[in-house]
């Protein structure tokens, strides 16, 4: 499995539409903004000469840098956690970051982040739309 990162561009519209959003102000044109103002990067990933998902991600430069997974997708045979994983924490140590962050929605994720991968639960985020 390969992370390669390219401009937002490169992105197929129809993979795009297959991104998995929680909320309305998160969703394709929010992610192409960070990734073309230079703020967040978009990777590939790709197995078997295919692209079969993709990840925006950040550097957070507060306290200590943290690196940030914004969004992750992947339409793979086999799944990608540990793969994705191992990048990031890769990614995050030669960028001098001190840890990784990301959100989900899918509780499966979390789970095996947690169970398997060394993750903690550091908060939970709630949400109730007003406007309909």
């Amino acid at each position: 499995m390969l992370f390669r990162r390219c401009p937002w561009g490169a992105i197929d519209s129809a993979f795009e539409k297959r991104i998995p959003y929680d909320a309305p102000c998160e969703h394709a044109d929010a992610l192409r903004r960070q990734v073309e103002s230079g703020s967040a990067e978009l990777y590939h990933i790709e197995q078997g000469g295919k692209t079969v998902g993709m990840v925006v991600a950040r550097v957070d430069c507060k306290a200590e840098k943290e690196f940030v997974v914004i969004a992750a997708f992947a339409d793979s045979e086999q799944p990608v956690s540990s793969e994705l994983d191992a990048w990031a924490t890769a990614l995050a140590a030669s960028s001098g970051c001190a840890s990784i962050r990301f959100h989900t929605i899918r509780a499966a994720a979390a789970r095996f982040a947690v169970e398997v991968l060394g993750y903690r639960l550091t908060e939970l985020v709630l949400r109730k739309n007003v406007l309909r």
